[in-house]
């Protein structure tokens, strides 16, 4: 039976390490090769290899546990449905593994950013925000429930480019090189895209305090 993203870990040893007792004597290609003849032992010995750096990639983009190991899973049954598929002229398994953990995690973030975002990420980018706006006295800062809805009303006035810009730069660390290269964009067009969506996030956060101010 293959692996799912439930019993990742329930793997039973055969197949591959039944011929050694040291993993570590396998490369990452002879396992991959391992996982396209669905030997759950080499899968098993890749996932172990990897998993930690995979997952701290995924931690890193979406700063939340439980979505990471789900992404985590999904980037390993994507492994284990497509080894068969891999193409080795494209470079080293790891840094192959690390991409697709990369991108599974920006579009679970893209996704989360699409329908709602959540108090975490809301309260992480508003401080960014207030952190640029001079004209905000600390103790005029509405309630953490009142600044997640005030930011997701700003957030909605952004459009796609923006967000997106905005997300791989304060929730990913990405440069500015690297959105540009990310979203496939010339290097200006991310450099204005970040600016103008701070821009209008300080703009209407600003706005909304002053009508709370005025009343």
């Amino acid at each position: 039976m293959s692996p799912t993203g439930n019993d990742l870990d329930e793997h039973e040893h055969r197949g591959l390490l039944e011929e050694t007792d040291s993993s570590t004597e396998f490369t990452d290609s002879e396992l991959l090769c391992g996982i396209a003849k669905n030997d759950e032992s080499a899968f098993e010995v890749l996932y172990d290899r990897y998993s930690p750096t995979l997952y701290a990639i995924c931690l890193r983009i979406l700063r939340h546990d439980v979505e990471a190991r789900e992404v985590l899973s999904e980037v390993f049954l994507e492994v284990w449905e497509k080894a068969s598929r891999y193409d080795y002229q494209r470079g080293s398994i790891q840094a192959f593994l690390s991409t697709l953990a990369r991108c599974r995690s920006i579009d679970r973030l893209r996704a989360n950013t699409s329908k709602t975002f959540s108090q975490t990420r809301l309260s992480e980018l508003w401080y960014f925000a207030l952190s640029h706006t001079t004209t905000l006295a600390p103790q005029e800062q509405l309630e953490r429930s009142e600044e997640i809805t005030v930011l997701r009303d700003a957030m909605l006035k952004l459009n796609e480019l923006q967000r997106e810009a905005l997300i791989l730069a304060y929730f990913d660390g990405r440069t500015h090189t690297e959105i540009s290269q990310s979203l496939k964009i010339p290097l200006g067009t991310a450099k204005t895209a970040i600016r103008r969506g701070i821009t209008i996030l300080r703009e209407y956060i600003a706005g909304v305090k002053n009508q709370e101010v005025e009343q």
